[in-house]
C-alpha cells in the first residue's frame, strides 16, 4: 500500500522497545473522501462543536443510522425513542416530534441537549 492511500492496518508494537515491528494492511477503505469524513463526524464524540466533554456522538443512539430501541428520558417535551435516519432527507419534516423542517435545525438539538 502506498503512502497516502486509505486503508485499515494492524500495527504490531514491541512493548519493551515501544516501537513498531510490523504493519499489515487489512483492507482498503472504498468510501469517497467526503462520505468517509461524514462517517467519522457521525461516529466521533471528539469534536467540541458536536459534544461536550467527548460525551456522546450521533452514532451512540442512531446505530448505523438506524435506531437503538431505547426510550430516552430528560427531554423537555417528554420521553423519546430514537428514530432511524434512513431516507430522512426525503421525508420532511424530521425530528422525533416532526417539528423540524430542515436538517440544519438539528444543530439546535446538538447545541441544547448534547451541549455541543
Amino acid at each position: 500500500m502506498r503512502e497516502g492511500e486509505r486503508c485499515r492496518v494492524l500495527v504490531s508494537v514491541d512493548a519493551k522497545l515501544v516501537e513498531v515491528i510490523a504493519t499489515t494492511v487489512l483492507t482498503t477503505i472504498l468510501l469517497e473522501p467526503e462520505v468517509l469524513a461524514g462517517k467519522r463526524i457521525f461516529i466521533s464524540a471528539s469534536s467540541p462543536d458536536l459534544s461536550i466533554d467527548n460525551w456522546i456522538s450521533c452514532a451512540v443512539c442512531h446505530i448505523d443510522g438506524t435506531l437503538d430501541g431505547r426510550t430516552w428520558l430528560g427531554f423537555l417535551d417528554g420521553p423519546r425513542n430514537t428514530p432511524s435516519l434512513l431516507s430522512k432527507g426525503r421525508t420532511l419534516p424530521i425530528h422525533w416530534s416532526g417539528d423540524l423542517d430542515e436538517f440544519a435545525d438539528v444543530e439546535l438539538t446538538i447545541r441544547n441537549i448534547q451541549v455541543g
